[in-house]
């Protein structure tokens, strides 16, 4: 399942966790702007997963839907897991400075800087070309690939 992330960055230990888990009303809010109800249904479940199951969230932040989800463990001090289609910016971690910033505008209102020893990024592609497909198959390609890390995708 790893050989599909040519790029990890952060707390490896998170992957063996048995509590790994992703909001499926993300799942259901994609393709329309969210209303303030879906927004709350949202963060509900995330509430739910993170701060009463103990889970460790996995998402990804290239829809409003999952980075609402993704902001609820910053929230709670939680770790997260975030998947990632290609993004320039975690190439240059290591190399000039180690600071990488949040990678989305809400979520630097929890934490300005991305923490590797409590989150972990999984990067889907090494290439802003990635798999040569359109976008909306490489986003398909990010909700398949966060449902199968959460258990939740029988293949």
């Amino acid at each position: 399942m790893l050989h599909q992330f040519p790029y990890i960055y952060g707390n490896t230990q998170l992957l063996g966790s048995s509590r790994l888990a992703c909001c499926e009303s993300v799942f259901k809010h994609q393709e329309h702007q969210l209303t303030k109800r879906d927004i709350e249904e949202i963060e509900e479940e995330a509430i739910d997963l993170v701060v009463y199951e103990h889970k460790i969230l996995v998402t990804g932040i290239h829809n409003h839907a999952h980075q609402v989800a993704s902001c609820i463990p910053l929230r709670f001090g939680s770790p997260r897991i975030l998947i990632l289609d290609f993004d320039p910016r975690i190439l240059w971690v290591g190399k000039a400075e180690d600071d990488l910033p949040e990678l989305f505008s809400p979520a630097i209102l929890w934490r300005y800087w991305f923490d590797p020893l409590v989150d972990l990024i999984l990067c889907t592609s090494l290439s802003p070309i990635a798999k040569n497909q359109p976008g909306k198959l490489v986003l398909k390609d990010i909700d398949e690939s966060v449902l199968n890390l959460a258990g939740m995708l029988v293949a």
